[in-house]
C-alpha cells in the first residue's frame, strides 16, 4: 500500500473494518503538510509534558489540603518557639516562616479554588524556600526541617501531574544544597543533603505513578459503566421497539384466524382477511430481517463485496420496486450521464435505496412527489433522496441513525417503524466505504434529503469500449 493511500472513514464497529480493507489514492504527498503535520505532533508531545492538575484531582480538594498544610506547618513551628532550641540560632526567622506558613494556609482556604496550577507551583516554591530558611536558623538540627520536604512532594505528587513532581524535587535538591552548605553546625551535611532529596524523589515518585495508575483504572471502570448504560438502554429500547410493533401484525394475524376457522364467510371476506393477514406477515417478516440484519452488522458477520457498480442499476431497481408497492405515488429518477462506476456493493446499495424511499413514502404527503438523483460532485458520487415530509430538526440529524431512535418514539403521528431502518442503512454505507447524512430539502427546513456518497472507480476498457459503441 502506497503512502499516499487513506482510509476515508474510520470504522467505528466490527462492520466498518471493512473499510481497512477499502482504501483509496486521494492526493498525492504533501511535503508541506507533512512538515506541519510534524510540527503539531511534537507540539502535541510537548503537551503531555505541561503542568498542570491530576485529573482525579479538584481545585477544590487542592485548596483545602495545601491549607491544611500550610497552616499545619506554621503551627507545629509555632509549637515548637515553646521547646527549649525550638527556635534554633534565630527565634525571629523560626516565628516569621511560621506565621507566613500559617497566613499562606489561611489565603489558600478561602481564595485556593480560583488558582491555577501553575500559581500552586509558585507556593511549593515559597514553601520550599521556607523550609530551607527554617534549616539554616536551626542549628545542628536544622536537618530536621527536612522532613517538610516530604509533605510538600506527597502534596504535589497527588494533585498534580508528573512535571510539577520533576519540577519540585529539582528545585528542593537546588535549594536545599546551599541552605547545608551554609549551616556548618550541620554534621554530614552531604549524606544529609543525598538522602532526603532521594527519598522525597523516589516517594513522590511512586505516588504520582500509583495515582496515576488509579485514574486510568478509574477511567476504564467509567467507560465500562458507561458501555453497560448504553447497553441497558438499548435493551428498554429493544424490548418497548419489538414488543410495539408485534403487537399490532400479531393480534391482526391472530383475529383473522380466528375469524376464518370460527365462521363460515364469504368468499370475498375470507379473501380480505387472508389479504390482512399476508400483510401484518409480511410486516412481521420485514421486522425480524432488520433485527437479523442489525444483529450480522454489529457482529461484523454480513457479507458485504464491494466493486465497481454502475449506480444506476440498483437506483432503478429500487424506485420500480417502490413504484410497484405505491402505484399512486410519484417517484421520479434523475441521473447525470457522466458519473463512472462506484466503489459499492450492489445488493446492498439497493436495499439501502429501498429503506430510504419507504422512509420518504411513509413521512411524505400522499399527493407529494419523491425524488431520487444521481450526481457526480468532484471525485465522488453523490446519490440522494428527497421528500415533501416534516423534515428533521438539526439536532436529530445524527441521531436518527443510532439504534432504535425514533423521533416519535410514542407513535403518536400513527406510523410505525423499529427504529432500525437508517441505522442499517449508515452501517450498510459506512461498510462500503461511503458515507450519509441528512440535510433539509428546502431553505424553510420542510422536506428532508438523504445523500449517499461513495468514491468514483476508473473506468475500466470493457466500459470505454461501451460508450464508444453507444455513442
Amino acid at each position: 500500500m502506497s503512502p499516499a493511500q487513506v482510509a476515508r472513514v474510520r470504522p467505528e464497529g466490527a462492520a466498518e473494518r471493512a473499510l481497512v480493507e477499502q482504501r483509496e489514492p486521494i492526493w498525492p504527498p504533501d511535503h508541506g503538510r507533512l512538515r506541519l503535520s510534524a510540527v503539531i505532533a511534537v507540539r502535541g508531545r510537548f503537551r503531555r509534558f505541561r503542568i498542570g492538575f491530576a485529573a482525579s484531582a479538584g481545585r477544590e480538594a487542592a485548596a483545602r489540603w495545601g491549607a491544611l498544610l500550610f497552616a499545619i506547618a506554621g503551627i507545629l513551628g509555632l509549637v515548637a518557639l515553646a521547646f527549649p532550641g525550638g527556635g534554633g540560632t534565630s527565634s525571629v526567622a523560626a516565628a516569621a516562616t511560621s506565621l507566613i506558613a500559617c497566613a499562606v494556609g489561611g489565603w489558600l482556604w478561602f481564595a485556593g479554588a480560583r488558582l491555577s496550577a501553575g500559581v500552586y507551583q509558585l507556593l511549593a516554591l515559597l514553601a520550599v524556600a521556607l523550609v530551607c530558611v527554617s534549616a539554616y536558623y536551626g542549628g545542628a538540627d536544622g536537618w530536621l526541617d527536612g522532613f517538610y520536604f516530604f509533605w510538600i512532594a506527597l502534596f504535589v505528587a497527588y494533585f498534580f501531574s508528573l512535571p510539577a513532581v520533576a519540577l519540585q524535587t529539582v528545585a528542593m535538591a537546588i535549594a536545599y544544597a546551599p541552605t547545608l552548605a551554609l549551616n556548618q553546625a550541620i554534621r554530614h551535611r552531604p549524606l544529609i543533603w543525598f538522602l532526603t532529596v532521594a527519598t522525597v524523589a523516589v516517594t513522590a515518585a511512586v505516588v504520582s505513578l500509583l495515582r496515576r495508575r488509579l485514574e486510568q483504572t478509574l477511567e476504564v471502570e467509567h467507560r465500562q459503566v458507561e458501555r453497560l448504560l448504553e447497553l441497558d438502554r438499548l435493551k428498554d429500547d429493544f424490548i418497548a421497539t419489538v414488543s410495539h410493533e408485534l403487537r399490532t401484525p400479531v393480534s391482526a394475524v391472530y383475529g383473522a384466524a380466528e375469524t376464518l376457522l370460527a365462521r363460515d364467510l364469504p368468499v370475498s371476506r375470507r379473501a380480505e382477511l387472508l389479504r390482512v393477514m399476508h400483510q401484518q406477515a409480511l410486516r412481521l417478516a420485514e421486522l425480524v430481517e432488520h433485527l437479523l440484519i442489525s444483529a450480522s452488522l454489529d457482529r461484523g458477520a454480513l457479507p458485504i463485496t464491494v466493486d465497481a457498480i454502475d449506480a444506476t442499476l440498483p437506483a432503478l431497481a429500487a424506485v420500480e420496486a417502490a413504484r410497484v408497492r405505491e402505484p399512486a405515488r410519484t417517484i421520479a429518477i434523475d441521473v447525470d450521464r457522466d458519473i463512472p462506476r462506484v466503489a459499492a456493493d450492489r445488493a446492498r446499495l439497493q436495499q439501502v435505496l429501498a429503506a430510504l424511499l419507504d422512509n420518504a413514502l411513509k413521512y411524505s404527503p400522499p399527493a407529494a412527489p419523491i425524488a431520487v438523483r444521481l450526481e457526480r460532485v468532484s471525485d465522488r458520487a453523490q446519490i440522494s433522496v428527497v421528500d415533501a415530509g416534516p423534515g428533521i430538526p438539526e439536532p436529530e440529524r445524527e441521531r436518527v441513525f443510532d439504534k432504535f431512535h425514533r423521533l416519535d418514539p410514542t407513535m403518536r403521528n400513527g406510523i410505525s417503524g423499529s427504529g432500525l431502518g437508517l441505522h442499517i442503512v449508515r452501517k450498510l454505507v459506512i461498510a462500503m466505504g461511503g458515507n450519509v447524512w441528512i440535510e433539509s430539502a428546502t431553505p424553510t427546513a420542510s422536506g428532508t434529503r438523504v445523500v449517499l456518497e461513495f468514491r468514483l472507480t476508473e473506468p475500466t476498457k470493457q466500459d470505454n469500449l461501451v460508450d464508444e459503441i453507444a455513442y
